[in-house]
């Protein structure tokens, strides 16, 4: 009987370890496989600059619209080294072409002149004359680049970030240079200007503008 009683003795210890083992074990299991999670928002800043000008008041154009066709204010004949203002479609006088900016953030931008011979109402782009087009800046908001370094020759850059909210100007007038082509006089022609955004945090500029439109090396 005693010799019975000392083997129910040690299962019993047995049975107790055991036990003990297993509740050390799903404890340890259900630490290393417990997930937690946190919710939350993110809030992104938005990137909206348009083209616009002021006429009496300002007038932006519609979202998405980067290029903007430009109409002489003269209906005479434009000749080598003449300068001439902006209108309207509806023959407004434009006292200058600008920038609008309903973004979150501040942005760099840059824009090119494109200019195309018209044949039979329609733009021949075999050649662009752009570069025979010049925009005439006050305060020199906007400098060409020159062509050397991180800059292309064809780019015209905002020289500071455009804030924000609010209208900047760019450009008051165009001048044609006196070394335009001779085929393109007595030609009627189609000139447009088109730009790029990119927002002014993080040195956006470096990846999104490459090597197509460069940028200022003063822009940080």
């Amino acid at each position: 009987m005693k010799l019975k009683s000392k083997k129910i003795s040690i299962i019993g210890v047995i049975v107790i370890i055991a036990l003990v083992f297993l509740c050390t074990f799903n404890i340890t299991y259900a630490y290393f496989t417990s997930v937690a999670n946190i919710e939350g928002n993110l809030n992104f800043g938005s990137l909206d600059v348009r083209f616009a000008y002021y006429s009496g008041g300002v007038t932006t154009l519609e979202s998405g619209e980067t290029t903007m066709s430009v109409i002489p204010a003269s209906n005479s004949s434009i000749s080598r080294g003449s300068t001439f203002t902006f209108q309207t479609p509806e023959g407004q006088a434009i006292t200058y072409l600008g920038f609008n900016s309903n973004s979150s953030c501040t942005s760099y931008v840059a824009l090119k002149v494109n200019a195309y011979k018209l044949v039979d109402g329609v733009a021949d782009t075999t050649t662009n004359y752009g570069e025979y087009f010049t925009l005439n800046s006050a305060n020199n908001r906007i400098v060409l680049g020159n062509g050397t370094g991180s800059q292309r020759d064809d780019v015209y850059y905002y020289t500071t970030a455009i804030t924000a909210n609010g209208f900047v100007e760019f450009a008051e007038s165009m001048t044609l240079s006196n070394d335009a082509p001779v085929d393109l006089l007595n030609s009627s022609i189609e000139i447009t200007i088109t730009f790029k955004a990119v927002q002014q945090p993080n040195q956006a500029y470096l990846y999104e503008f490459g090597s197509e439109w460069g940028y200022l090396e003063s822009w940080s």
